[in-house]
């Protein structure tokens, strides 16, 4: 019956919330404040991500890779958490958004080397690392002009320094 799915909606909503980054969820409001409308892209079959859109009232877009996924130099025919996924349909996805938004004005909060490709099309990129974060992921998000967040610093600090580098 329907209370029993509110409830259960309810109760997903915040195991959901547990597990996000602390940072989360006052990003989404400081973005929506801030006047952005929020696209989460992801090429993750995790439905999570779906719903996650969902209860936040996020548009949505799954871009699956047009290539297969790769794992130790082998391309494997279906999509394993964790390997490597071809980041050009995320390219294809924020250019598929130019008709709509201006690019100029948009960001990229990203947090992997899939994301990167869309670091050039946006007036801004975020790159959300911490200590597991890849040195080679940095440096190439530092090239592309990325500014670099720590995940670990403190809810305002990161929020502070997200606001005052929007475009």
């Amino acid at each position: 019956n329907k209370t029993e799915i509110k409830k259960a909606l309810i109760d997903y909503r915040r195991e959901i919330e547990i597990n996000l980054f602390p940072f989360t969820i006052p990003l989404i409001n400081l973005l929506r404040q801030s006047d952005f409308d929020i696209v989460l892209i992801t090429g993750s079959l995790d439905f999570v991500a779906e719903i996650f859109a969902d209860i936040f009232e996020l548009n949505y877009a799954n871009v699956l890779s047009s290539k297969l996924a790769e794992q130790n130099g082998n391309y494997i025919k279906e999509f394993i958490p964790g390997t490597y996924m071809d980041s050009v349909d995320k390219n294809k996805a924020v250019l598929s958004l130019s008709d709509k938004y201006k690019l100029s004005k948009s960001i990229v909060v990203a947090d992997a080397v899939n994301d990167l490709e869309m670091f050039p099309l946006v007036g801004k990129s975020f790159l959300m690392k911490d200590q597991k974060t890849q040195k080679s992921l940095i440096k190439e998000s530092k090239q592309l002009g990325a500014i670099l967040v720590d995940k670990n610093s403190d809810t305002e600090t990161i929020l502070k320094l997200l606001k005052s580098n929007f475009p």
